[in-house]
């Protein structure tokens, strides 16, 4: 960035608590005929970089009224700013030929930031608690009672003997200095600290002034969602082009695109625009980068690369997470993958070549067992219906599952903690869910008891966890039965399970955890078994 798009830089920060409706509408106003009027070239890139830094710089702009006010929700700049967007994701389409530039990159990033956060904490008009927004701002010493009808608005001076005083000047002396200056502060795009003047060839012969702003703003502008603004058809299309790119091409690990893209598939979730990325989301699923995805983890790793965080976790919890138009379709496209997938991943993080595992291998391998949990999550979620479960016959799923649980250094390290969040519990946790899910099949159900869970229910008596003696009590009272209901069970073991997760606790040791809450009461488990008892 050169030197004038450093002191053009400076005159956003200014833009912060202190900013007015007019202030920040004067200044959108400014930036797109500074932008209109930019010279573009294949050097410069002066554009992009005043769009990179005014979402930097807006999205950490808290004044909520600001957003919320119909004059700026109805800017253009948004325009701008979604278009700019849509361009880079297209463009994010053609990487193998038409690599993007590091200020592209940085565009991309800030941009859908910003959009994210304008969408998820501003997205609905939220009215004030003190009425309708104003755009004058007046010193302490000087401000009137605007709800007093008694005040003279021509010269703002009230009667000696008003009904509602205005508290807040009251016992004020005439001498007291203002509390903040009434002059007016114009950011105008040509004025820098230096006085340094922008070329006449990228700077607007006509800079709009505050007073010819107020005049051109219309009423009754519309209240528009900011997901309208931005969501459009034209953008959908092209975003799911380029979740659609990621199932088939592959790139670096870090590449911005799995960051964008992972965040707007986040959004997406959270504003219910999850119908029209059905089908994208199980392409990723599906492909062959999903299964290579889990082989990517090393150890010692302390995180997930972006890559390995959208195709384990996000694309995941999309599907968990979402009802579907398409719901009885997923089991169909999902779980024969799904299942096949398990085995590369169980073999890969427990080596049967190894005779035992130390504790120093899991420990290493902690990421490793997270991205397990993710997997064994949506094999959970696919075995709460019939329709999924019958994928499962015929396969050796219960073998890889027993592989987990005869694993003696996890179950040692499961034991040591107390939440859910921790990997090994997780796992465990998970393993024993899919087990008692999987036994509402008849099939499944005589495998399972001719099993000996004994020594693995010895082996989970000393947990601290409350989870964990939840689902082996579970599993346990299944087992005992002569015969199985095949009713769709699991989907009330689920809703049971997560009532009795949320359900407050009689102690005062409460921890919060991520994601779902992580603790069971013990003193409820016998309410929930008796679902099974009846049974």
């Amino acid at each position: 960035m050169d030197l004038s798009l450093k002191e053009y830089n400076s005159l956003i920060r200014p833009l912060g608590r202190t900013a007015s409706v007019s202030e920040l509408n004067l200044f959108f106003n400014n930036t797109i005929s500074y932008l209109k009027n930019l010279v573009y070239s294949n050097e410069k890139h002066d554009g992009l970089d005043i769009l990179t830094n005014i979402c930097d710089d807006l999205a950490c702009v808290r004044a909520i009224q600001l957003y919320d006010h119909p004059i700026i929700r109805n800017h253009p700049i948004f325009i701008y700013i979604g278009r700019t967007l849509e361009v880079l994701l297209m463009k994010s389409n053609h990487l193998r030929s038409i690599p993007m530039k590091k200020c592209e990159e940085n565009c991309f990033y800030s941009v859908s930031y910003f959009i994210a956060q304008l969408c998820l904490y501003h997205n609905e008009p939220i009215q004030t608690f003190y009425g309708s927004f104003s755009n004058e701002s007046f010193s302490v010493t000087d401000k009137i009672n605007i709800r007093d009808e008694s005040i003279n608005e021509n010269n703002r001076k009230s009667n000696k003997i008003s009904d509602k005083p205005n508290l807040k000047i009251t016992c004020i002396p005439p001498s007291a200095p203002e509390a903040r200056s009434t002059n007016k502060i114009l950011f105008d795009i040509t004025d820098t600290p230096k006085k340094r003047l922008f070329s006449n060839e990228i700077i607007s012969p006509l800079i709009e002034t505050e007073e010819i702003i107020e005049s051109k703003i219309p009423s009754n502008l519309p209240l528009k969602r900011y997901q309208d603004v931005f969501f459009t058809t034209s953008f959908l299309n092209k975003f799911i082009r380029s979740i659609d790119d990621l199932s088939r091409n592959e790139y670096s690990s870090y590449h911005v695109k799995y960051k964008v893209i992972d965040r707007l598939v986040r959004l997406c979730s959270k504003l219910n625009i999850i119908n029209e990325l059905f089908d994208s989301i199980i392409s990723c699923l599906c492909s062959k980068f999903y299964q290579q995805i889990f082989l990517t983890i090393e150890p010692e790793q302390i995180r997930l690369s972006p890559k390995q965080l959208f195709f384990i976790y996000q694309c995941t919890q999309f599907i968990i997470q979402n009802q579907f138009q398409q719901q009885e379709q997923i089991p169909n496209l999902l779980c024969q993958t799904m299942i096949n997938t398990t085995k590369i991943i169980i073999e890969y993080i427990f080596p049967m070549n190894d005779d035992e595992l130390n504790s120093i291998y899991f420990h290493q391998q902690d990421i490793a067992l997270y991205a397990l949990n993710c997997h064994l999550e949506l094999l959970n979620y696919l075995s709460l219906t019939s329709n999924g479960r019958r994928y499962f016959l015929q396969t050796n799923i219960i073998d890889l599952m027993m592989n987990i649980l005869q694993q003696d250094q996890l179950i040692v390290n499961a034991c040591e903690h107390e939440e859910l969040f921790h990997s090994d519990i997780a796992v465990i946790v998970h393993t024993i869910m899919l087990l008692y899910n999987l036994a509402y099949e008849k099939q499944i159900f005589l495998i399972l008891k001719k099993r000996d869970f004994l020594n693995i229910y010895f082996k989970l008596k000393s947990s601290n966890d409350k989870s964990i003696k939840f689902v082996c009590k579970t599993l346990s009272s299944i087992l005992n039965q002569d015969q199985i209901h095949e009713e769709n069970e699991p989907m009330k073991l689920k809703q049971a399970y997560i009532k009795h997760l949320e359900e407050p606790t009689e102690k005062s040791k409460d921890k919060t955890v991520p994601d779902i809450v992580r603790i069971t009461r013990e003193g409820d488990d016998k309410i929930k078994l008796e679902i099974l008892d009846e049974r």
